[in-house]
């Protein structure tokens, strides 16, 4: 038997209820890949819970700059 190591990322952006509801999902895709190296990209208000959830492997933050911040925007772009 070949064991293949994958390196899935998944992007959840939106709003409380939308992750909420992503739940069984990401539990769903664990223990699916559970060999697997899990990485969640969402938003700050969203990494505690995901880290607490123990179904990603890392968890990145998309520091998304405010409307008024055009060095921010700037930067982004670049």
């Amino acid at each position: 038997m070949i064991v293949v190591n994958e390196n899935i990322l998944v992007i959840k952006l939106g709003a409380l209820g939308d992750f909420i509801q992503a739940a069984a999902p990401f539990a769903a895709i664990r223990a699916h890949h559970h060999r697997s190296s899990i990485t969640l990209l969402t938003t700050s208000p969203f990494a505690e819970f995901a880290v607490k959830s123990h179904w990603f492997d890392d968890v990145w933050v998309d520091h998304r700059p405010n409307s008024y911040d055009l060095v921010g925007w700037l930067g982004l772009r670049s």
